[in-house]
């Protein structure tokens, strides 16, 4: 059987479970950063790709899931960028979290920061002061 992980709409309460590949359904009681760093922590091998959230507007406030999955389970941070203008993906960085949120953000958007998406009107790093 495999390692897979997934999140299963409707297998509980809050409509969203977290469900390893032997069906066992992981703690709703804490946050899915929590399960999914835990898991991380009790396996040989871990992958897991987070895709960026679409959106209809400019948001400057990124949503920093990943961020904490990766702090709790001691993993590194690849940054994929994709360029539609140039039909470009590449990852040429890495970040291990400090647990310095704010600077470790910082440095995560800079290096989005000339990637150009379909609609680069609708993208921004925000105020990165």
């Amino acid at each position: 059987m495999s390692n897979y992980l997934g999140v299963d709409p409707g297998r509980s309460k809050t409509g969203l479970a977290l469900v390893a590949a032997d069906g066992k359904i992981l703690s709703l009681h804490i946050a899915m950063t929590d399960n999914l760093a835990a898991e991380a922590d009790k396996r040989k091998a871990f992958g897991l790709c987070i895709t960026p959230e679409g959106t209809r507007s400019l948001n400057p406030e990124w949503k920093k899931g990943f961020y904490f999955i990766a702090l709790k389970a001691h993993l590194p941070i690849h940054l994929y960028g994709l360029d539609y203008e140039k039909k470009v993906i590449q990852c040429t960085r890495q970040i291990i979290p400090s647990g310095d949120v704010d600077k470790d953000m910082r440095e995560i958007k800079l290096y989005f920061k000339d990637f150009k998406g379909k609609k680069p009107e609708k993208f921004t790093i925000g105020n990165i002061d």
